[in-house]
């Protein structure tokens, strides 16, 4: 194909000549490569590719190409049409380093539907021969398949910037066999800012096959790398194993770079490899490793384990972060040997929210078939934490879920996990060995803790009846101790829920307790920090709270407990945690399995301690299920729910006047009759009572003076009545002071004697006199009619919410509740 650029070089030799010739930066160029061949291009930088001459007519292959766009300065572009479909360029010897910077587009090609179809097969390149080179930065290679080089598929150095998207490097064709590189698919080598493959649709490339790492990113100046949106050991699918013979994605002493993401289209498939994730030595440091599938086939769903570990960290690799705290943030890291390694002097790195052992549900097991989290001589690491979503899923695997060992291992925190469970914390997806094992002189390691979101769940771990939820094992001799395991939901674990063996955590001895109404105890630890579990067995499912032994080791917990079986243990001022103690079962005397001192109806049988509204007392003796202000008796009778709070019988008056308290569209219509002895309304009334009872605004003699309403005759309305004349309409002024503002609404000695003068006792039955004032304070008591009592006197004094000052408890038979001054 002819490949004139004589307009452009005639246009900038004119121009260089009325500039005295200084030649400015050429325009960039476009050549197309339409030739297999492998011919150097006839006279590099006169901007025409041809092998030939240069006329343009000739074949001009890529290596043409190459040195073309080098030669010619600006960002170029390097298009295919070669006949149509696929097409094969197995270059002979090195192809130039690409200096200037260029695109090599290989989606140009006819016949591209979205996979690549130039190949670049290097089996004949020679020795150490790297497919494409590239030193100019600023570069893109999309849409090539890069196979068979003795040395990487790519090489980015010297300058940064770089694409390289939608390629297949180190497999066939079609994506599916197995062609890698003999060196890296893509390797890195101290330069910034790189991307390797992207968000995009098309953008990810298949790197996969090659002998070494799938992507090597070398040196502290590589940083800011993403690789995002790749298979990077498997086939086109994400379905079949064509692993790199090293590390999928591999970061040695580089920082700052993220592999993954939280976008859409970020995560990365990195399956099949040694291993599958590596960051190495001390300034690999700030590396995200964030939404990828880690072990898994491309829907999460099935095993393509890498053959070690999933995420390794070694060699002094510090600060770095597996996960996050939100479900995009979070890898699967599953079906691998082992999950996450952590070891070798590493420090402050952070594994949190990820699946560790699970499929992508986070409900079925797809264990690492040994650890879920390994932690080796490294100190200061986090694994989970407090705050929402923190936590990792570790369950399913193979033998251990947390091990923490060796003499380095010190200060390592382990939090808000669930470790056996699946991802709602309660059904078994157990892993096959402990749940957490500290060993070989590891110290001072943390378990949970009290603060909120600390503790983590613990269970259904072990396979065999001599597996435990944690244990601290000093059997390799050495003193492992100093590991506090503190405020966990440990249980149903296979044997022991927490097992110091072999003198771990110095075989603290567990305290005693001798009642659990209020749980107390003794303890031969003095000054210690204890905590108190509740379980149905002998393990600690319940964290209930804490307290500290005296220094005598006696110790008492005035807070409740749930039971039926209570626990705890004891942690010295070196943080040993003690074995729970002995199972201690709490009084219950409902028989519902719940202590009388946590149970919200104990003497009720309540056994999963419903409690609608939230208020502390259970459903089943609670006389407002629904907590809305109206008993259950009440709702039943005026037509009301006591299971929702929303649907209350319809008040024509007290507080909730003026709107549709039943749901439907009127407002303060009348109560539904034959409401008996119910206070339907709230206003305190009850019985033929409420027939005298209006609504707030509309009040007896409809003057609107809600609350200086005075009227002497309490059974009839009195139109004629103003605030003047002096009544007993509670809560009126008692005292006929002409000075109103100095007894209005409130109550001095002299209001207070004038209001008990007139009280008259009657029972509880209003027959017996219906034409007068009763003040029922005190129902039943079987005292004189015209006395007052004690009782009488205390109920008035009381005082509730939303009555008067001093005279809480009393209500007038007749005659509203008002708002009260200040």
């Amino acid at each position: 194909m002819r490949q004139y650029l004589v307009s452009v070089l005639i246009g900038v030799l004119a121009l260089a000549a009325i500039l005295g010739g200084q030649v400015p930066a050429a325009q960039a160029a476009t050549f197309t490569v339409d030739s297999t061949g492998d011919a150097s291009d006839f006279s590099a930088g006169d901007g025409v590719c041809d092998t030939d001459d240069s006329v343009g007519d000739g074949p001009c292959t890529l290596r043409a190409a190459i040195e073309e766009a080098n030669a010619l300065a600006g960002a170029d572009t390097i298009n295919f049409s070669i006949g149509t479909g696929v097409q094969t360029i197995a270059p002979g010897s090195v192809l130039p380093f690409i200096t200037d910077p260029v695109t090599i587009d290989g989606t140009t090609q006819a016949g591209f539907a979205g996979t690549p179809i130039i190949e670049l097969d290097g089996s004949g390149a020679g020795a150490g021969v790297v497919g494409l080179l590239i030193t100019a930065g600023n570069s893109t290679v999309r849409g090539l398949v890069i196979n068979r080089f003795v040395g990487h598929g790519i090489e980015l150095r010297t300058n940064g910037g770089n694409f390289v998207q939608g390629n297949y490097i180190g497999t066939d064709v079609a994506g599916t066999a197995d062609l890698g590189n003999e060196g890296n698919g893509v390797r890195i080598l101290n330069v910034p800012g790189n991307t390797i493959g992207g968000t995009a649709a098309g953008a990810g490339n298949v790197i996969s096959g090659n002998q070494r790492d799938g992507v090597s990113i070398v040196s502290s100046a590589a940083t800011g790398n993403m690789v995002q949106g790749n298979y990077i050991g498997t086939d086109i699918a994400g379905t079949a194993d064509l692993g790199n013979g090293s590390n999928g994605v591999e970061m040695n002493d580089a920082p700052g770079n993220t592999i993954g993401g939280t976008v859409a289209g970020a995560g990365n498939v990195i399956s099949g490899n040694a291993n599958g994730v590596v960051i190495v030595n001390s300034l690999a440091t700030a590396n995200m490793v964030q939404g990828n599938f880690i072990g898994t086939n491309a829907g999460g769903t099935g095993a393509l384990g890498n053959s070690s570990s999933g995420v390794l960290i070694a060699i002094n690799a510090s600060n770095n972060t597996i996960g996050g705290t939100t479900p995009a943030a979070r890898n699967i890291i599953s079906a691998n040997s082992k999950g996450v390694s952590i070891g070798s002097g590493t420090t402050g790195n952070v594994v949190q929210g990820n699946f560790i052992g699970t499929d992508v549900t986070g409900t079925t097991a797809l264990g690492n078939s040994t650890e879920g989290v390994n932690i080796t001589a490294a100190n200061n690491n986090t694994i989970g934490g407090t705050t929402p979503g923190a936590g990792n899923v570790i369950s399913g695997n193979g033998n251990i879920g947390v091990i923490i060992g060796g003499q380095a291992s010190t200060g390592n925190v382990v939090q808000g996990n669930l470790i056996g469970t699946d991802i709602t914390g309660t059904a078994n997806l157990g892993n096959f060995s402990d749940g957490v094992r500290i060993i070989g002189e590891a110290s001072n390691n943390t378990i949970g803790g009290t603060t909120p979101g600390a503790g983590n769940i613990i269970a259904f771990n072990g396979a065999t009846t001599s597996r435990h939820g944690v244990v601290v094992d000093g059997s390799l001799g050495l003193p492992t101790s100093g590991n506090t395991i503190r405020g966990n939901s440990i249980h149903t674990n296979a044997l022991k829920g927490i097992a110091n063996l072999s003198g771990g955590n110095t075989e603290l001895t567990p305290p005693t307790i001798l009642a659990a109404g209020s749980a107390s105890g003794t303890s031969s630890c003095f000054n210690c920090d204890l905590d108190v579990y509740s379980d149905d067995v002998d393990e600690g499912e319940v964290f209930e709270g804490s307290t500290t032994t005296d220094g005598s080791g006696d110790w008492s917990f005035s807070g409740a407990v749930v039971g039926p079986i209570v626990t705890a243990t004891v942690t010295d001022g070196s943080g040993n945690t003690s074995e729970f103690s002995a199972a201690f079962a709490c009084d219950d005397f409902d028989s519902d399995g719940t202590c009388d001192s946590g149970d919200n109806c104990p003497n009720d049988s309540n056994p999963g301690q419903a409690d609608l509204d939230g208020d502390g007392i259970g459903d089943v003796c609670d006389a407002d299920t629904d907590g809305d202000g109206v008993t259950d008796v009440g709702e039943a009778a005026c037509g009301g729910d006591a299971l929702n709070a929303a649907i209350r019988p319809e008040r024509v008056d007290g507080i909730f006047a003026g709107v549709s308290d039943d749901g439907d569209v009127d407002i303060d219509e009348p109560l539904p009759g034959g409401v008996g002895a119910f206070d339907c309304d709230g206003d305190g009334f009850i019985g033929t009572a409420e027939d005298h009872v209006y609504s707030y605004i509309a009040q007896l003699d409809g003057d609107q003076k809600t609350c200086q309403e005075y009227d002497t005759n309490f059974s009839t309305a009195d139109p004629n009545q103003t605030a003047a004349t002096p009544s007993l309409r509670w809560p009126s002024d008692f005292n006929s002071s002409a000075s109103p503002l100095d007894s209005f609404n409130r109550l001095n000695i002299l209001d207070l004697t004038s209001f008990l003068a007139p009280i008259k006792y009657f029972g509880t039955d209003l027959a017996m006199n219906p034409g007068d004032v009763r003040w029922d304070l005190t129902p039943g008591k079987g005292v004189f009619m015209t006395d007052i009592n004690v009782q009488d006197i205390t109920a008035m004094i009381a005082g509730s919410s939303g009555s008067p000052p001093m005279l809480g408890g009393a209500k007038a038979l007749f005659g509203p509740v008002c708002p009260w001054a200040p």
